[in-house]
């Protein structure tokens, strides 16, 4: 699984714990969302809420992390809502 190469096992061990309602995890697109969609035990995945996030500038420390971040926040309200 992607995830486990990618992250340390505390770092998916906390997401596996937070059991998010939906997840947009910001990295390698459709690769990300699909080893995501493995985690069968989270909601986010059970209920179908876990979308693609792409933003270049939350990898990258400067104002845009601000719009970026709020983007991301947009975008998880719209999938906890059923609204992707």
């Amino acid at each position: 699984m992607v995830l486990e190469g990618l992250a340390a096992p505390a770092v998916l061990s906390a997401a596996l714990a937070a059991a998010p309602a939906a997840a947009a995890p910001a990295g390698e697109g459709a690769a990300w969302v699909a080893d995501w969609k493995r985690l069968k035990s989270l909601a986010a995945v059970r209920n179908g809420r876990v979308v693609d996030f792409e933003d270049q500038a939350l990898s990258r420390l400067g104002p845009s992390v601000i719009d970026a971040t709020e983007a991301l926040c947009r975008t998880l309200a719209r999938v906890s809502h059923g609204n992707y």
